[in-house]
C-alpha cells in the first residue's frame, strides 16, 4: 500500500510544502482529520485545494480553488458540505456539471423574449430596450441560480436613486424589477428554474404623472408645429393631440381603419388587447383627408426604412418640436422683460433660421446673461420649462379642461398650409 503524504490544515504548514519530487508534475498532500480534502502542489509551486472521495463506483475529484486565495477554513467548510452530500448518495460533481449547463440570465431573457414577449406583448421592444440599457452588461452574464436578492435590490436602488449611464428614475427602476421578475416567473413556469430572487424586494413609490400642455403652452406648441421641418411631424403630433390615442396606435393607423363617412377610427388592438373606436373631430378628419390624397401605402404614416412599413419612433422630430416650444416660451419671456430694439429683432430673425437645438442653446445663454431668475424659465428640477413634455402627455391634454380652450380659440396649421380658427 502506497504511503500517503499528510499535512496539517494550517497556513504555515501549507506554505512550507515542498515541490514534487524529480520527474513528477505534481504531488498530493492529504489533510489530517478532514476526509476528502487534499492539497495538490504543482512543479511550478502553485498549490490548490481538492475534494477527492470515492462515491458509489467511481472516484470524484473536484478542484476547490488555489491557495492562498482560498483559505484553509473556507476549503474545510466546502469539503464538509460535499461530504454531507456524498453521505446521502449525492455526487457534488453532478451538481457542478449541472450548474455549468445552467442558463445565464441573458439566455433566460432570450427564451422569455422569443417564447412569451414577442408573441404576446405589444410593448416587447420596451423590455428589450430596458434589458440593453440596464442588464445586458451586468446580471445578464450570471447563472440564474447565482443571482441573489441582494444583487437585484442593489441594481434596483442604483437605477432608482442614482441612475445608470445618465438614465434612471424610480419608475424605470420598478419597470426593470418587474422585467426581471417576469423572466424568472416564466422560466419557473417552463421548469427551468426554481426560485425568483425578486420576491420580497419593495418597489419605489411612484408619483403619478399628470403633465399636459397648459393653456399658455398651446400657442407655442401650434407655432412650433407649423414651423417644424418634418414632412409627417405636424400631422402625427396633431392627431395624437386630437384623438387622445396612444403613440403606438397612431403609428400603426391604416386607411382601412378610418371611416370618413362616420368620422371614426377603429383601433383593432389596444395595449389591453381590446379593439376601440375613436370619434374623430373635424380637424382630425381634415388632416386625414389631406394625407389620403397623397397616400401610396396602406399606412397613414408610412416609412421606407422601417421593417414594419410604418413610422416607428419619431424621436428626432419630437426632440426638435419640444426644443422649439421651449424657444418660443423663452422669446416671449425675453420680450416681456426687455424693450426689444431693432438689433434684438434682427437677432430673433437669425435665431429662427437656426436648428432648434442650437436656437434653444443660444436663447438659454441669453436669458442667463440677462440674470433672469432661473425659477422663471426652469422647473424645480432645473429643467427648462417646456423641455419636460413627453409625447404621451398629449393624451392628457385632450382629456383635460385645456381641450375646451383648444376647440374655442387656438390656431393650428397643417403641413399643407391650411390655417383654421376654432370656434
Amino acid at each position: 500500500m502506497t504511503e500517503r503524504n499528510e499535512v496539517r490544515l494550517a497556513k504555515l504548514a501549507i506554505e512550507n510544502l515542498p515541490l514534487p519530487r524529480s520527474g513528477k508534475r505534481f504531488e498530493r498532500w492529504w489533510v489530517n482529520n478532514v476526509p476528502g480534502l487534499c492539497i495538490r502542489v504543482m512543479e511550478t509551486g502553485v498549490k490548490s485545494f481538492l475534494f477527492v472521495r470515492r462515491i458509489g463506483h467511481r472516484t470524484t475529484e473536484i478542484t476547490l480553488g488555489k491557495f492562498p486565495a482560498l483559505t484553509p477554513d473556507q476549503a474545510k467548510r466546502m469539503v464538509m458540505e460535499m461530504n454531507a452530500q456524498a453521505s446521502n448518495g449525492i455526487d457534488p460533481a453532478d451538481e457542478i456539471r449541472a450548474h455549468r449547463k445552467e442558463l445565464t440570465l441573458g439566455q433566460g431573457f432570450e427564451l422569455y423574449l422569443e417564447r412569451h414577449a414577442k408573441p404576446h406583448k405589444r410593448t416587447w421592444q420596451e423590455d428589450e430596450r430596458r434589458w440593453k440599457l440596464y442588464l445586458e452588461d451586468g446580471l445578464a452574464k450570471q447563472k440564474l441560480s447565482d443571482i441573489s436578492r441582494r444583487d437585484i435590490s442593489s441594481l434596483h436602488t442604483q437605477i432608482g436613486q442614482v441612475g445608470r449611464q445618465g438614465h434612471g428614475s424610480p419608475y424605470e427602476a420598478n419597470r426593470v424589477l418587474a422585467l426581471i421578475s417576469v423572466v424568472y416567473s416564466k422560466l419557473h413556469e417552463w421548469e427551468i428554474t426554481e426560485k425568483n430572487p425578486v420576491t420580497g424586494i419593495k418597489k419605489f413609490r411612484e408619483e403619478k404623472r399628470d403633465r399636459f400642455l397648459k393653456s399658455g403652452e398651446l400657442p407655442h406648441f401650434f407655432k412650433a408645429l407649423a414651423e417644424i421641418n418634418h414632412n409627417y411631424a405636424s400631422d402625427f403630433f396633431l392627431l395624437l393631440l386630437l384623438t387622445g390615442a396612444r403613440k403606438t396606435n397612431v403609428l400603426e393607423m391604416t386607411w382601412n381603419d378610418i371611416d370618413f363617412k362616420e368620422a371614426t377610427w377603429r383601433i383593432p388592438r389596444t395595449k389591453n388587447d381590446d379593439s376601440q373606436t375613436v370619434i374623430l373631430v373635424p380637424q382630425a378628419i381634415t388632416i386625414l383627408r389631406q394625407r389620403k390624397t397623397a397616400a401610396s401605402s396602406a399606412w397613414v404614416f408610412p416609412s421606407d426604412t422601417s421593417a414594419s412599413g410604418h413610422l416607428e419612433e419619431p424621436k428626432k422630430a419630437w426632440r426638435n418640436l419640444r426644443a422649439l416650444v421651449t424657444c418660443y416660451r423663452l422669446i416671449d419671456l425675453l420680450q416681456g422683460k426687455l424693450k426689444w430694439t431693432i438689433d434684438y429683432v434682427k437677432e430673433q430673425e437669425v435665431l429662427s433660421a437656426m436648428h432648434p437645438q442650437t436656437m434653444l442653446s443660444q436663447l438659454t445663454k441669453l436669458a442667463e446673461s440677462l440674470n433672469i431668475e432661473p425659477n422663471i424659465h426652469k422647473d424645480l428640477k432645473g429643467r427648462l420649462v417646456g423641455d419636460d413634455i413627453r409625447i404621451h402627455d398629449l393624451r392628457r391634454t385632450l382629456g383635460s379642461w385645456q381641450s375646451y380652450q383648444l376647440k374655442r380659440c387656438l390656431f393650428f396649421q397643417s403641413p399643407s398650409g391650411m390655417m383654421q380658427k376654432q370656434t
